[in-house]
């Protein structure tokens, strides 16, 4: 009899055995292997960390599909993303053969403006702080005795209080961006106002800086026959707008030609920023001393200008912000280098010199990411224009010879739902439904 028990007893355990043992697996095989981020963002030269989950003991490969742009080392099923350069690319984890992908941006770093300053006392500067995509920026100065500071989102106006020094500071998140500050007091000498004419009045030589060249353009009034230019108020910035709408567009095309000759510069200066697809970079020379000439004289004529209602600031736009991504569009003029808020920037300055009033969007965009576009007025009607977003395909096709089909040009907002834009209800001016047809 005890036989018998020993035996029912070791058939029960091992039952129970087998029954936990079975369910355990099934419990095992239902958790299915995945990704734990779709997307990331990655600032240049810092790293992120994405991993694979219930792997268990299968072997994971990981590879970036632009080494160039984002690069990787592996550990396992866990991966260390480094950004390399501004640009997007993905990661790939390859487990039982089977493709999982992370869609990888990398973003340059916040940096001011200037890490050194000099201002006159009674005059100010304006430093800024670009990069910081949408971020808080908090200014402050270190000795209010010797410079005051009046913060305006990414950008501070500071002026000279008494001679000396001190630091002006932005805080972005928990990180601190410092630039020196050297107040001068003003030279006697400079007081007389004689002597600021004589400086202002060049008349023997100003007919020589207006004639244009083949490389910078002339301190004149705006180029195009219209009334209703828009302006930034940066004297820099105009000056690189209207060399560029110079060089790119003529005032006999129609409205539509000028629009779409200059999405197609924008295009092409910012894709595969870098190599020999690129097309558009300008060197200003921003430095030399006829340059810093001219720009001065374009600004004296723009004020004008402004005064005889011929010319706006941008700012007069109903609905106007003054977002992030104007500061560094002078840089990205001149390389190419920036994200998409340079892109949809650097469009709606070049518009505003043709007299045409857009919006920079600030929403979701392709893939479910925080994207900025264009909304672009045309015969009283807004579209939606991304630049950022042409580019590839826009390469893609031209580059063999073929006409682009502007996928994402003067578009309706059924186009560009499409790929996963939103559209606020708000804060913007509504974009119409349908296409523009251009």
């Amino acid at each position: 009899m005890k036989k018998v028990m020993r035996r029912l007893f070791f058939a029960a355990s091992l039952f129970v055995l087998i029954f936990c043992l079975s369910g355990g697996a099934v419990q095992a095989a239902s958790k299915k292997i995945a990704i734990n981020k779709k997307s990331v963002i990655v600032i240049k030269k810092k790293t992120t960390k994405i991993s694979m989950k219930n792997t268990g003991r299968s072997k994971v490969q990981w590879k970036s599909s632009n080494k160039k742009i984002a690069t990787v080392k592996a550990k396992g099923a866990t991966v260390t993303i480094t950004g390399v350069k501004a640009g997007t690319c993905n990661v790939l984890a390859k487990v039982k053969g089977k493709i999982y992908t992370c869609k990888v941006t990398v973003r340059n770093a916040p940096a001011l403006s200037a890490s050194k300053l000099s201002v006159t006392v009674g005059k100010t500067a304006s430093i800024s702080i670009n990069n910081t995509y949408g971020a808080k920026v908090a200014w402050s100065t270190s000795n209010k005795k010797v410079a005051a500071i009046k913060a305006n989102g990414a950008k501070v106006k500071v002026k000279g209080k008494k001679a000396g020094t001190c630091n002006i500071v932005a805080k972005v998140g928990n990180v601190k961006y410092t630039c020196k500050l050297t107040v001068k007091q003003a030279p006697a000498q400079k007081q007389p106002v004689k002597q600021e004419t004589a400086v202002q009045e060049p008349t023997a030589q100003e007919p020589a800086v207006q004639e244009p060249t083949a490389q910078e353009p002339a301190a004149v009034k705006p180029y195009w026959n219209v009334d209703n230019v828009y302006l930034t108020g940066d004297d820099t910035l105009d000056y690189m707008a209207e060399y560029i709408c110079r060089k790119v567009v003529k005032p006999s095309m129609t409205q539509e030609e000028q629009m779409k000759k200059l999405y197609d510069y924008v295009v092409r200066l910012s894709v595969h920023y870098g190599s020999s697809k690129q097309v558009g970079k300008i060197n200003f020379k921003l430095s030399s001393a006829s340059t810093i000439k001219k720009i001065k004289n374009y600004a004296a004529e723009n004020e004008a200008l402004v005064k005889a209602g011929k010319a706006k600031n941008i700012s007069t736009i109903k609905g106007y912000e003054d977002l992030y991504y104007w500061y560094g569009l002078s840089n990205f003029f001149q390389t190419g280098n920036g994200d998409c808020g340079h892109v949809a920037g650097a469009y709606q300055v070049l518009l505003g010199h043709i007299g045409i009033q857009s919006f920079v969007i600030e929403s979701t965009g392709p893939g479910g990411l925080h994207h900025l576009w264009n909304a672009v007025l045309y015969k009283g009607k807004y579209y939606a224009a991304d630049a950022d977003a042409e580019n590839d395909n826009y390469v893609k096709v031209v580059d063999k010879g073929g006409q682009p089909n502007y996928l994402f040009y003067m578009k309706g907002q059924k186009t560009m739902k499409q790929y996963g834009y939103v559209f606020p209800t708000s804060r913007y001016p509504a974009v119409q439904k349908k296409d523009s047809g251009l």
